[in-house]
């Protein structure tokens, strides 16, 4: 699988049920092995909202789950998608 990191922009004010959505989206990902980090910028200025990194096995995978995360299929946030290499100490430090 590659990995993908977002940055996401609020379109809307959220609301508390989508936020239980969408967590609930997170959580379906880290019970597949999909999931590795999410969470909102601290101190960001408005549209601003986060970051969130996954696996998935392509591009086009990648687009078709942030297309059911309730965030982007709800209207309430609109995203930049990238791959991204990963480096840690497992790896030495040089992504494949």
């Amino acid at each position: 699988m590659k990995n993908f990191i977002v940055t996401t922009s609020w379109k809307q004010k959220v609301t508390p049920e989508v936020v239980v959505r969408h967590v609930d989206f997170l959580r379906a990902l880290a019970a597949k092995g999909q999931f590795i980090l999410a969470g909102p910028f601290v101190g960001a200025p408005a549209p601003e909202a986060g970051i969130f990194m996954f696996k998935a096995e392509s591009t086009e995978a990648a687009l078709e789950l942030l297309d059911t995360d309730p965030f982007v299929a709800e209207g309430f946030q609109s995203f930049e998608l990238r791959e991204v290499k990963i480096a840690t100490e497992e790896n030495d430090f040089v992504p494949e």
